[in-house]
């Protein structure tokens, strides 16, 4: 799969750092072990769970259930107050928040169908769920992350290496 060029415009969240995520704050041992794993950014962050799955605190020495919780809590606040607005198109619901309109330079179009192409394929019947959902997001938003990229990648990859 050719990588597309990502959406400048809806990845800027990506170079937020997490040490200055506020109300609430992470704790600086917290961002002391993320840092020690070169997480720095909400995109680093995103990037590592992604790559980790469900399990992705696992890996961060120091890092438990309530390191977690206060992660997750300031960056649900960041988003809380940083919302992606739809822009004005076409057809748009004026009343629910979503991200930004994406030129579909990020390639959601292209994963949509690869996705459609795994979910037709017995091989890859173990995903079924994860594929699911995020072809339901993708389509839904009419955007895709780096993450679901290799999300899907890691689907693909594992399938072949059974």
């Amino acid at each position: 799969m050719v990588e597309p060029k990502t959406c400048p415009k809806c990845d800027a969240w990506k170079s937020v750092e997490l040490a200055d995520l506020n109300d609430p704050h992470i704790k600086v041992g917290i961002l002391k072990v993320l840092a020690e794993n070169g997480i720095h950014t909400m995109g680093h962050l995103a990037d590592w769970q992604a790559a980790k799955g469900d399990f992705w605190a696992k890996d961060l020495k120091g890092v438990g259930k309530a390191a977690c919780d206060s992660i997750s809590d300031a960056t649900d606040a960041y988003w809380a107050s940083n919302p992606r607005p739809v822009e004005d198109v076409p057809f748009a619901p004026a009343a629910e928040p979503s991200i930004a309109a994406c030129d579909g330079s990020c390639g959601w179009h292209e994963l949509s169908d690869e996705v459609q192409d795994l979910l037709d394929d017995d091989r890859y019947e173990f995903a079924n769920d994860t594929l699911i959902g995020v072809s339901d997001w993708i389509n839904e938003n009419e955007h895709c992350t780096e993450a679901q990229k290799r999300a899907v990648a890691n689907v693909r990859k594992s399938a072949e290496n059974r």
